[in-house]
């Protein structure tokens, strides 16, 4: 558990430093995500698949450590983003790092002793050991979850608190950033590759139909023109469908017109 000091919570990092502190554990699973959240991400996915991402089809497809992967690239990412708002806030000299048995809690380091924080509620200080300089520019009318703006010239408390803000915002967000890359990747790549191997095998079965056709004509009539025409056939189809990994609708158009050229010969 941190230390409190006033409301500020702050645990020891790598260097025994007391730094703030924040719980960035992520309590909700995917499987909580509301309605809402899968019916806008298959609003997103090609229509040919979209219907097919379900909490069942998470379950069924990717096990609890492929899952925890998924939600891992989403986290690291929300640390990059983390180190950018710190530095926004509190300078470039402002960072994160994580603590904990499972990384749950976020730590914002390079800012002076909590304990001195009251001492840094002004600009441009020549006297301070830690010049406290106005908020980065890309957080020019950054508001609170209140509606407020963040000035410029705000102190430290007052920073920490929009960072605090901003962590809890993100960590909310981590199970459905996680479904929706595990949407745009995982799930679109593996329904297509469905869709195509269903594909080619239905187009490898209508192949094989000709053939046995042009085998039983063959077999009826005598002729040789079919006989060497079915061999032919077969002998592309086998080739195709191990060589490609598509249907050659070009090739298929040709069986189908070379079938009735040499039936409307006989």
């Amino acid at each position: 558990m941190p230390i409190m000091i006033g409301n500020i919570p702050v645990r020891y990092d790598s260097r025994r430093n007391l730094c703030p502190a924040l719980d960035v554990k992520v309590y909700n699973s995917l499987e909580d995500a509301e309605p809402g959240v899968w019916n806008r991400i298959r609003a997103e996915l090609p229509e040919e698949v979209c219907d097919g991402f379900t909490p069942e089809w998470l379950s069924e497809n990717l096990s609890d450590e492929e899952v925890g992967q998924w939600q891992n690239f989403v986290i690291e990412d929300e640390l990059e983003q983390a180190i950018t708002l710190a530095q926004q806030l509190f300078g470039d000299g402002a960072g994160v790092e994580t603590d904990g048995r499972s990384g749950g809690w976020l730590l914002l380091t390079g800012l002076p002793d909590v304990f001195d924080w009251n001492k840094y509620v002004g600009l441009g200080d020549a006297d301070s050991a830690w010049p406290l300089e106005p908020v980065s520019e890309e957080l020019k009318g950054a508001q609170f979850q209140d509606g407020t703006t963040l000035d410029s010239d705000a102190g430290l408390s007052r920073r920490f608190e929009f960072f605090r803000e901003a962590a809890a915002l993100a960590i909310q967000g981590i199970p459905e950033r996680t479904l929706d890359m595990i949407a745009h990747n995982a799930y679109v790549r593996i329904a297509e590759e469905k869709l195509a191997q269903e594909a080619r095998e239905r187009a490898e079965c209508e192949l094989r139909g000709m053939c046995v056709a042009l085998a039983k004509a063959a077999m009826m009539s005598g002729q040789e023109p079919l006989v060497a025409y079915g061999t032919k056939v077969y002998t592309r189809l086998q080739d195709d469908f191990k060589a490609r990994n598509e249907t050659d609708s070009a090739f298929i158009d040709s069986l189908v017109l070379g079938a009735g050229l040499l039936n409307s010969d006989n």
